[in-house]
């Protein structure tokens, strides 16, 4: 059975001995008198003294002592930080200022959306949920997380400041977690989704959390998210997605939920401030946030292999992505909901927003949304890596500069001619370099994996276009000297102008060669004739060679259509990137596209009825350059 503990303390007076031990002795006598059972002496404390089990008449005659200042029971506090201290990101966010001002998420319920929710002895939750298995009729447990991803965002947002591991952003929050994976499965089941909504909201969350996405939207899931943000004042907070590595457009690859207009998207950071080389850019993107190698629990492996749901994990690990970067925002926004409880979501959501450190230009961009989430006390800094007017211009064939702590380095540069550019760094580090055009847009990087020694990007540019180029190291620990090198040669380009019936591409699909518009020259690109309800596509690849981190797809088109209702697409890769509808007269579409191979798909679709002008989509010049 557990002791009984109780603390006691005495008066400070004058004695006649004065000695530390002196002190302690005579005080200990008079507990000992007093029948006190002393079970820890404190010998450089002379005041004070541990005692166990004392029954009431003894703690009476303690107290009614006039040498004794204090008896009382023990309690157990809660430590201000936790065993571990909280990883990296929590600095760099501010979140030691919400701490130091009591903030902890306590009183806030925040959901999650994912893969499932193992028992762990750093987290506790209010409570746990299978959709999936509510949809499909199967018996596994809400604790089953196979793939560990639900139990590491968990973490990341409300892991207990305790004894163990690392606490969270919102370590006194009330987690809600809904499964949506089968028992050993790898996809997040969109019904699910919807099925977890519901619950969420009638467990009454004030904000769900969203680490997961794909390329093709769900008008079914968009109208569930939307209404449950809508209509019960629900902040939905996604990750834009890990497809800025892979996806064909360069500046618009991020992902469904993260697109819809209503949810709060979030992009990832690593510890140098830089974006990770994955992380999803578009024009939808709201904030970024830190999320690159950052550690917080995982389920035991036990649990992971099936062997026991229920098994409670020690264990802890490595979390990177868009899914690690999107539940600190989440913990924000926790938070802030503890400062403003009569908020709404769209007032905790502006918020988030107007508490942003600027990394890219000012205002929103592609890259980094409006900016870095940080706290309202923290110091807006003058970031060196910010694109303005400092950036040091090359005017010849290299420049010589130093990275510390891996931290940015900006360089501006004007084309003297159109033609192939390298920038390239040797250096003794690892470092990362991106070619950015005056509106914070990618025009190319250099390849994922970078080595020790040398660096380069590759991009095609016209005459006169002035480009950023930053330079920064692969993570925080690199510092030193570089020489940053440019060099330009002849371009590759691939043209189709329709002008005759060898084209320069390998069309797959239904559309055909035309006389009726063209941009410029007799003949143009235009879809069969379809009825309403129909589609016409053709779908072409394109293979960039690695040495190339990026090529510039571009064509002119016109649209003649009934505005709203049937549209114009192009997609690469799987990924919409344009769709247009109404009159549109002849306009250039150009986007980089990333090294590898990529298939590029247009199409003109129509809906159930109604028709207006020509009804069809003109396409001409279709122009690959590197």
């Amino acid at each position: 059975m557990k002791k009984k503990i109780y603390l006691v303390s005495f008066k400070e007076k004058t004695f006649k001995r004065t000695t530390l031990k002196e002190v302690h002795e005579s005080n200990m006598q008079k507990l000992v008198k007093h029948g006190a059972k002393v079970q820890k002496e404190l010998k450089n404390l002379p005041r004070t003294f541990i005692i166990s089990d004392p029954d009431e008449s003894l703690l009476v005659s303690l107290r009614n002592d006039p040498d004794i200042l204090a008896v009382e029971e023990n309690i157990e506090d809660r430590p201000l930080m936790a065993q571990n201290p909280p990883e990296w990101p929590s600095a760099l966010i501010g979140l030691p200022e919400f701490v130091s001002r009591g903030y902890t998420g306590a009183g806030v319920k925040v959901g999650i959306i994912d893969s499932g929710f193992a028992n762990h002895e750093d987290i506790v939750y209010a409570g746990r949920y299978n959709a999936y298995a509510a949809v499909y009729g199967y018996t596994t447990p809400p604790e089953s997380d196979y793939l560990g991803h639900g139990t590491s965002v968990a973490g990341i947002i409300g892991a207990r400041n305790n004894d163990k591991g690392y606490v969270g952003i919102a370590p006194e929050a009330s987690l809600y977690c809904a499964k949506i994976t089968h028992e050993t499965g790898n996809g997040l089941d969109v019904a699910a989704q919807i099925e977890a909504i519901e619950w969420l909201v009638s467990q009454g969350v004030k904000i769900i959390n969203c680490s997961f996405g794909g390329i093709v939207d769900v008008e079914n899931r968009k109208i569930a998210f939307r209404d449950a943000a809508l209509f019960h004042d629900i902040l939905i907070i996604c990750g834009a997605g890990n497809e800025g590595n892979v996806g064909g457009a360069m500046n618009d690859n991020m992902i469904y939920p993260a697109r819809y207009d209503f949810v709060l998207s979030v992009g990832c950071l690593k510890a140098n401030k830089e974006p990770a080389v994955y992380a999803s850019r578009g024009p939808e993107l709201d904030v970024s946030a830190p999320g690159h190698n950052v550690m917080t629990t995982i389920p035991s492996s036990a649990n992971r292999n099936g062997i026991n749901h229920y098994d409670i994990s020690k264990e802890y690990g490595l979390f990177h992505g868009t899914s690690c970067a999107t539940p600190h925002v989440t913990g924000l926004a926790a938070l802030y909901w503890q400062m403003n409880p009569s908020y709404t979501a769209n007032q905790i959501k502006n918020l988030i927003l107007s508490n942003v450190e600027e990394l890219g230009k000012d205002g929103m961009d592609v890259v980094f949304g409006k900016g870095m989430v940080i706290s309202p006390w923290t110091p807006r800094n003058a970031y060196t890596g910010k694109l303005t007017s400092s950036a040091t211009t090359i005017t010849g064939s290299h420049t010589n500069s130093n990275l510390v702590n891996g931290g940015v380095k900006h360089f501006k540069y004007v084309a003297p001619i159109s033609a192939r550019y390298l920038f390239k760094t040797t250096n003794q580090m690892k470092t990362n370099i991106r070619v950015y055009d005056e509106s914070y847009k990618l025009l190319g990087f250099s390849p994922y994996g970078t080595v020790t020694g040398v660096t380069n990007a590759a991009v095609f540019l016209d005459a006169g276009k002035t480009v950023y180029i930053s330079v920064s190291g692969e993570d925080d620990s690199q510092t030193g000297p570089f020489t940053l090198e440019v060099y330009n040669s002849s371009p590759t380009v691939v043209k189709e102008d329709f002008e005759d019936a060898q084209y320069a591409f390998d069309f797959s699909g239904d559309w055909v060669r035309t006389n009726l518009d063209r941009y410029d020259g007799t003949y143009s690109f235009t879809n069969k004739d379809i009825s309403d309800g129909q589609q016409s596509r053709v779908s072409f690849n394109l293979n960039i060679p690695s040495t190339v981190s990026s090529a510039i797809l571009s064509m002119d088109y016109k649209v003649s259509t009934e505005s709203n209702y049937d549209f114009f697409e192009i997609f690469i890769g799987g990924m919409k990137v344009l769709s247009v509808s109404g009159n549109v007269p002849w306009t250039k579409f150009e986007t980089p596209v990333q090294f590898g191979l990529h298939t590029i798909t247009l199409r003109y679709v129509k809906d159930g009825s109604g028709s207006s002008g020509s009804d069809s989509a003109f396409v001409d010049n279709i122009t690959l350059k590197w």
